[in-house]
């Protein structure tokens, strides 16, 4: 009978731990649930984002978007060949990187463009530090202000400039956060588009613009609405982001519960788990009424202790204990 409480109490403890799971979102940089000043989930609702892998480009139609946001790595050569079929099928990829980790890949792709690594500052257009420099975006015959968090700039030919540093700034080569004689100075490109096939590239030299803490700065929400035509669906590719062990285990645990909860499957585990439910009570409701009986006894033995001083009480005790393990008052 026991073993059937603790079975009972270790699924119900799992359901609860599960649900916790499921409630508590990630927090993995770039991850489209995560709701903190480094995720996506504002870009997500505005955009209506979803994952996809390299696995999945080829089932993409070709009218879609694909965003690289923050790679942790550079691609290896099957996913450089992957992408560059997806966007000359037709696909849009829109690549997000300071560091030039995909700089292999705009090479791969036959463009002359290469993502610097280096911080841009701005003495003069920035908010918060210079290292936050605000850049001039061209859109439809319109200038917009965008603003960045700790780019690079992009050196290329050919391609149509999308938005530009002003003429103030600067690659800080040492980070020392000064100007010095030989570092770079005067207007640079930090987003540039290419046509591919029949798709189109489009690179930016900064991963945050479209997260939660930057996407509602200046111009960065009209920047990124531009690039996404309301014909298309737009994806993040999950390859390249940092993912945790948290991260992993909430979508494993989601995909389970959305396969159980969306199926037939469903009917078997509410009874399973009503069930659980109604032996882990029961369990409860007996050890709580015990524990009552135990505190009563004792009184008892208190108030016969009183009206009889000579009797001794451990005594008494051990002949209620004896009582109790007979089955008498059953």
């Amino acid at each position: 009978m026991m073993k059937r409480y603790i079975i009972a109490g270790v699924i119900i403890a799992l359901l609860l731990w599960t649900s916790v799971i499921i409630l508590i979102p990630s927090t993995d940089a770039y991850t489209l649930d995560n709701p903190l000043w480094n995720g996506l989930s504002i870009a997500s609702n505005e955009f209506k984002l979803s994952y996809t892998t390299i696995s999945e480009l080829g089932n993409i139609a070709g009218n879609s978007i694909v965003f690289i946001i923050g790679p942790c790595r550079q691609p290896s050569e099957y996913e450089v060949e992957v992408l560059k079929g997806y966007v000359q099928a037709g696909g849009h990829l829109i690549l997000m990187d300071e560091y030039g980790y995909v700089n292999n890949l705009i090479k791969s792709l036959g463009l002359n463009a290469n993502i610097t690594g280096k911080l841009l500052r701005d003495p003069l257009y920035f908010w918060r530090s210079s290292a936050l420099p605000i850049v001039n975006a061209f859109i439809s015959n319109e200038t917009i202000r965008v603003y960045l968090n700790y780019a690079s700039t992009i050196s290329h030919s050919g391609g149509i400039v999308l938005a530009s540093s002003s003429y103030f700034s600067y690659l800080d080569l040492n980070l020392n956060g000064i100007h010095e004689i030989n570092e770079p100075t005067g207007k640079m490109d930090v987003a540039v588009v290419y046509n591919v096939g029949r798709g189109r590239v489009v690179i930016i030299s900064d991963s945050d613009i479209l997260i939660n803490s930057m996407i509602n700065q200046g111009g960065n929400l009209i920047l990124i609405k531009s690039l996404i035509p309301s014909d298309r669906r737009a994806y993040v590719l999950r390859d390249f982001i940092s993912i945790g062990v948290y991260t992993i285990l909430r979508a494993t645990i989601s995909l389970i519960y959305s396969l159980i909860f969306y199926s037939s499957i469903k009917y078997p585990f509410i009874a399973l788990i009503l069930i659980a439910s109604y032996h882990v009570g029961r369990a409860t409701h007996r050890w709580v009424n015990s524990m009552l009986m135990v505190k009563h006894k004792y009184r008892d033995i208190d108030n016969v202790v009183k009206k009889h001083p000579g009797w001794n009480r451990e005594i008494l005790k051990k002949i209620a204990e004896e009582v109790d393990k007979s089955g008498f008052n059953e």
